[in-house]
C-alpha cells in the first residue's frame, strides 16, 4: 500500500496484489499486480495527488519484475486516469459471481 499524506492526514492510497500464474512465452516470472484500494478523500480529488500515488505503485511493482497489471472500475474519471497511463480494456477477461 502506498499512501499521499498531507498535513499528516492521509488522503489518498492504492496498492496491490501479487497473483503468481502460470509461465507465458512473454512473461516467464508469471506476476501480475492486480491494483486494489485506489481512493482518495473527495476534497482532495483532481489535485494530482491519486496520480502521483498511482505511479509511485507502479513503480515499486516494477522494481519487483513485474510486467503485468490488471484493475477494474467503473468510475469513468478513474478510467480516464488509467487510460492516460497506458491501461486498455481487456475484452478477453469474463467474470462470474456465485450468489
Amino acid at each position: 500500500m502506498f499512501g499521499t499524506f498531507i498535513d499528516d492526514e492521509l488522503v489518498s492510497i492504492c496498492g496491490f496484489i501479487i497473483f503468481k500464474y502460470f509461465p507465458q512465452a512473454n512473461d516467464l516470472g508469471c506476476k501480475v499486480a492486480y491494483i486494489t484500494s485506489v481512493f482518495t478523500k473527495e476534497e482532495y480529488r483532481e489535485k494530482g495527488y491519486q496520480r502521483k500515488v498511482f505511479e509511485e505503485c507502479l513503480n515499486f511493482a516494477k522494481d519487483l519484475g513485474i510486467v503485468r497489471f490488471k484493475l477494474s472500475t467503473e468510475n469513468p474519471k478513474a478510467m480516464k486516469m488509467y487510460e492516460s497511463m497506458g491501461f486498455i480494456d481487456d475484452k478477453n477477461a469474463k467474470k462470474m459471481r456465485i450468489e
